[in-house]
């Protein structure tokens, strides 16, 4: 008799098979975290301005929403770890990392891309990115605040200098981390801000506006 604990070939056959199917299928549906589009490719540009160290949070944030919008944001965010069996599993894992990492690549430059290119995992590039460039950029804060201190309306319209001031707030509130509480001190906090930044808008206006 056959050892109950040997798989016969025919079987083992049929086994590989379908995991094999499986994976196929799994890629093949749209809303599968591995769907690839057809359009999908390692030259793709998901951002038009790449990472040149200073504008990391604008560039994160577009980053980000390209990310979701091709399901793919559990690939750098560490939230899909590799899978260690079976090997079609593996395979499609490491298809749409190298996917993705040739995606964040594309959008860095020259010198930075340089830098990170025998990296393995999207994931260990994104937080590399993270850790040079998201905290403490004390210099780059010093130039937001005094850019809004200073601002001026000039010629602009009123929408084109609010514009000008928007940008820099939401940057300046990228870098600033926010504390939250649940007691009303968080209310009286979000209010003194908005006033603080309408007290900004109206010093630089035009005279006109006296």
């Amino acid at each position: 008799m056959p050892d109950h604990d040997t798989i016969p070939v025919g079987e083992s056959s049929d086994v590989q098979g379908g995991s094999s199917q499986t994976s196929k299928m799994t890629t093949m549906d749209p809303s599968s975290l591995y769907h690839l589009h057809h359009s999908d490719n390692p030259g793709a540009l998901l951002v038009s301005t790449p990472l040149n160290g200073d504008n990391y949070p604008t560039w994160r944030r577009a980053m980000c929403m390209a990310l979701f919008a091709k399901n793919k944001m559990m690939f750098v965010d560490g939230s899909l770890p590799r899978p260690t069996s079976p090997l079609s599993a593996v395979q499609t894992w490491d298809r749409c990392n190298f996917m993705v990492l040739s995606w964040i690549l594309n959008v860095l430059t020259r010198t930075i891309a340089d830098s990170l290119i025998y990296a393995e995992t999207a994931s260990s590039v994104w937080k590399e990115l993270e850790d040079c460039f998201s905290g403490g950029n004390a210099a780059r804060v010093f130039q937001l605040k005094s850019s809004i201190a200073t601002i001026q309306q000039g010629t602009d319209s009123l929408s084109s200098y609010f514009t000008r001031l928007k940008v820099l707030w939401d940057e300046l509130a990228s870098y600033v981390a926010v504390l939250t509480c649940s007691c009303s001190a968080q209310n009286a906090l979000h209010s003194a801000g908005q006033q603080e930044r309408v007290f900004q808008f109206l010093m630089g206006l035009s005279d006109v506006y006296a």
